[in-house]
């Protein structure tokens, strides 16, 4: 990376400062996937037998190479008004290297497996504006304006599935017939199955944020700001070679759900790696923080998040089961390949409250050191809403499908219990001469004992462990 910088002041009535450079980018990554003894077996959320997934050892990988250009100005128009604007050109091209090959044990042997070579190739431009502007004399309080866009770079975990080095995978379904996993679900090919669209976009966000500082006092401030962000062009899986045909079928309770059966052949399928239509996200949030900077031996900060998240990401099928691991992830690459959408019933409810949409959060800290003893108290309090989910169910079709999960209601439809964490600390340093210095220091977590959930048994409504809490926050320690 290399970047020139100039300042210039009282240039055509403003001080400015210039920034141009650029930047050369290289990633690469190659690892091989092995199953242990060939097969792995997954359970439904009942935890009975219901898929075996095998393949033989192979290598797989991915490779990038970025060249950037970028300038940007810095304006300061008097003494009220600064403008900070910018741009940036990437030039990005994804790429099937040529990889090690490797033994039934992952060892790099002899040989190479021969990459796809060049999959797409990106230009994209990046732009930029800040404004702050004062808006009294005394510089006390402040406008803040901005917007941006920023474009993903090529990731490599998203194009190493395509690798022709990576080895067929066969999924069968367990058949209580027969006692075994005799059902064949699907074969997933690279070589034949699986491919990347030449024309997949960059995905990208635009983020516009104005907001409000204002200092009350010498140690009082206090803030406001509205954030808005679009995202758009996340990449994912689609079929292009299947065709399929709208059925219903008939719940426990006496619903009808409608599904996608698949009507051709199963080797008709053909899974890509695009820009499939309505994957996308839309943020609001506004923000309000009141802060009490140190003096007098105390400080104090508060603050209200309102806002709202929404669309259709690779996470949005993601199960309550999974807890934690059920984050909110736009590639398919993290944190294991994630095949959201190669079958169009994934699709069914998926589009609403996405993995992480809050929509109240506060929290408020603070310390206070005590006269004439070297004590100083600490806490810290947070509320968030309960996390958004759905009710789902499994529904048997034809093979290949088999088993297939499918979402009953729009995802943010139930949400998970708020939680209130609040956390208390008593510390105290001691003076050991010139040995140096010793803190004594005791926390209390999660004072109120809060009991919220963080996973449960199954989504699965009519799973008699429906909505059953599995994983709880932390109890009260100290």
């Amino acid at each position: 990376k290399a970047t020139l910088n100039q300042y210039r002041p009282g240039m055509f009535g403003a001080d400015q400062e210039w920034k141009v450079g650029t930047q050369f980018e290289r990633g690469e990554h190659y690892g091989p996937a092995i199953i242990p003894g060939g097969v792995r077996f997954v359970d439904n959320p009942n935890q009975q037998p219901f898929q075996s997934v095998s393949a033989p050892p192979s290598n797989n990988g991915g490779l990038f190479n970025t060249v950037a250009l970028f300038a940007s100005d810095t304006l300061t128009l008097g003494k009220r008004l600064t403008v900070n604007a910018g741009v940036r050109f990437d030039h990005s091209v994804a790429i099937s290297q040529d990889i090690p090959a490797v033994d039934a044990l992952g060892n790099e042997i002899d040989g190479k497996v021969a990459g796809s070579g060049k999959l797409y190739t990106w230009n994209v431009v990046s732009p930029r504006l800040g404004v702050t502007q004062r808006l009294t004399d005394d510089g006390r309080t402040i406008l803040r304006a901005s917007y941006g866009r920023f474009n993903q770079g090529v990731l490599t975990g998203e194009i190493s599935p395509v690798h022709p080095g990576v080895a067929p995978v066969t999924t069968r379904a367990f058949d209580p017939a027969t006692g075994g996993y005799t059902v064949l679900v699907s074969v997933v090919d690279p070589k034949s199955n699986i491919t990347v669209d030449p024309n997949t976009r960059t995905p990208h966000t635009d983020e516009y944020s104005i907001g409000v500082d204002r200092e009350l006092s010498t140690r009082v401030s206090a803030a406001v700001a509205y954030v808005h962000k679009d995202g758009k062009d996340f990449i994912a899986w689609r079929d292009i070679g299947g065709q399929y045909r709208q059925e219903t079928r008939t719940l426990a309770d006496g619903s009808t759900l409608p599904v996608y059966v698949l009507a051709s052949s199963p080797g008709s399928r053909l899974f890509q790696l695009t820009n499939p239509d309505g994957f996308s996200t839309k943020y609001n949030g506004l923000v309000a923080v009141l802060e009490k900077r140190y003096a007098n031996g105390w400080q104090a900060l508060g603050s209200y998040t309102l806002s709202r998240t929404s669309g259709l990401l690779v996470s949005s099928g993601v199960s309550v089961a999974d807890g934690a691991l059920g984050g909110q992830l736009s590639s398919v690459a993290a944190p294991t390949p994630n095949p959201f959408g190669r079958d169009p019933n994934n699709l069914t409810n998926a589009y609403g409250r996405l993995p992480n949409d809050r929509p109240h959060m506060f929290r408020l800290s603070g310390s206070l050191d005590v006269p004439r003893t070297g004590v100083a108290l600490g806490g810290n309090f947070q509320y968030f809403s309960g996390k958004p989910w759905a009710a789902s169910t499994l529904v048997n079709l034809p093979a290949p499908q088999g088993s297939t999960r499918i979402l009953l209601e729009p995802r943010g439809t139930r949400r998970m219990s708020s939680q209130s964490l609040l956390d208390f600390r008593v510390s105290r340093p001691f003076n050991l001469g010139g040995v140096g210095r010793a803190d004594v220091i005791f926390d209390l977590l999660n004072v109120l004992n809060d009991k919220a959930e963080e996973a449960m048994a199954t989504d699965n409504l009519f799973s008699p462990t429906f909505a059953q809490p599995t994983v709880f926050i932390d109890p009260r320690r100290a």
